[in-house]
């Protein structure tokens, strides 16, 4: 008997040596995979860094747009970490960094990434963006929007981001404040390619046309500005007659022009020289600036950034 329970003894012993090997074996290859991984995925990284880094941006935005692109693509706020590294100015490298992250939200549709970003501002707008990306008018009613100094301009501007995604005009309608909601039902216009929602705005409504910062980048009648966003996305130059302040038709026409890189449509309005740089530039052909005539839209054309108006 004390044979045999020297025996069991001496193969439980055994036992658990095997077993405690087995454990150092199993956590040893995790180590050794996880470890490889993460080389693979640093290496994977770096790659992509030098591909910014070697792709011949010579400028601080053109590297910004680089990093923040992979930052997207990948829905990986590490990419967005560099962005500050090659920015000069704290206030522009955290404007850039924090824009980052807004995009990432939206792309991984993650509120909780848009609590990172500390310009009240930009998180706000993060919130419709992700609202949007969505299509979850809850979040637009959430108290993380509403907590905050103008808590109904961020709140429509949340319900127009909404309304658009979804082609919704009952959402507008929801809207407190009238410009913003006369501009969403442009959005929706040209969502839908419907020149119909163009007249649910005021004839003589002039609201100024806000980006996504809440600050204006154009002005003038609101329906016209639609009747022009509807040309635009159905590239139809007929509906630019439509408008009858002669500058925004003008805008309208060369708008067109570029889209269908149509140089005859420029030849139907005065004034061509923006239209024909703008062509040029769509169609990359810069031959086109010598035929412009005026010294000042022949300088800017060329292989550059063009400017819009």
């Amino acid at each position: 008997m004390k044979k045999i329970s020297k025996l069991i003894i001496s193969n439980k012993k055994l036992l658990i040596r095997l077993i405690i090997f087995f454990i150092i074996i199993v956590f040893g290859f995790l180590a050794w995979y996880f470890w490889s991984e993460s080389q693979e995925k640093a290496s994977s990284y770096y790659s992509e860094f030098h591909s910014c880094d070697t792709n011949n941006i010579q400028t601080e935005s053109g590297l910004n747009d680089c990093y923040r692109n992979i930052a997207v693509a990948k829905k990986n706020l590490f990419f967005c970490n560099k962005i500050r590294e090659t920015i000069k100015g704290v206030e522009n490298s955290q404007y850039a960094q924090e824009f980052c992250y807004r995009k990432v939200a939206e792309a991984k549709q993650d509120i909780s990434i848009c609590k990172k970003i500390k310009i009240s501002e930009m998180r706000y707008n993060c919130y419709g963006d992700v609202a949007a990306a969505k299509k979850d008018l809850s979040i637009c009613d959430k108290d993380i929007v509403k907590k905050i100094e103008s808590p109904s301009t961020y709140n429509d501007y949340c319900y127009v981001k909404v309304a658009i995604a979804k082609q919704d005009l009952s959402i507008c309608n929801q809207i407190q404040d009238q410009c913003q909601k006369e501009w969403c039902y442009v959005g929706i216009a040209k969502a839908k390619k419907d020149l119909y929602t163009c007249n649910l705005i005021e004839d003589y409504s002039a609201c100024d046309r806000l980006s996504d910062s809440l600050k204006v980048v154009k002005s003038g009648s609101t329906k016209e500005n639609c009747y022009s966003d509807v040309a635009e996305a159905t590239v139809d130059l007929s509906i630019c007659n439509k408008i009858q302040d002669s500058y925004s038709k003008k805008i309208c026409y060369v708008d067109i022009a570029a889209i269908k890189k149509d140089l005859s449509i420029c030849n139907q309005i005065q004034d061509r020289g923006y239209c024909y740089v703008k062509v040029a530039a769509a169609k990359n052909d810069f031959s086109i600036c010598d035929q412009i005539e005026d010294r000042t839209w022949k300088d800017l054309c060329g292989p550059m950034e063009v400017p819009n108006f």
